[in-house]
């Protein structure tokens, strides 16, 4: 449990500043979205939904079961990234920081996956 407690706090920080960066319009953020031949509108959502994915993975410190549904929310979130960069023609490399969010917030949702039935 220590381990996935390390991953959530750390996938956490890393969304909790990328969400803000692109509800907020930090330059990079509107930069990137723009590349991606995505709406102002959509970089908003896409951040406000990263934040719900941080406030389930703060409180699956406490309720795992929400840590392993946090981690597939942003997985998903992720795979979408991922797939974004690929509709654009981008190189994997511009992919990877994507794929490897991915992998470690699906991890999450596997060292977690037991609790998500003591949620119901």
């Amino acid at each position: 449990m220590t381990l996935s407690i390390v991953l959530q706090l750390l996938l956490g920080f890393i969304f909790l500043m990328t969400g803000f960066g692109k509800i907020l319009g930090t330059k990079m953020q509107v930069e990137s979205f723009e590349h991606l031949k995505f709406k102002k509108e959509f970089r908003v959502v896409t951040g406000l939904a990263q934040i719900v994915g941080v406030i389930g993975l703060i409180i699956g410190i406490w309720y795992p079961g929400l840590a392993s549904l946090s981690g597939i929310w942003l997985g998903i979130i992720m795979i979408g990234a991922a797939a974004a960069h690929i509709r654009v023609k981008d190189p994997f490399s511009k992919a990877v920081p994507a794929v490897v969010l991915c992998i470690v917030a699906f991890f999450i949702m596997q060292m977690n996956i037991s609790e998500l039935t003591k949620l119901f």
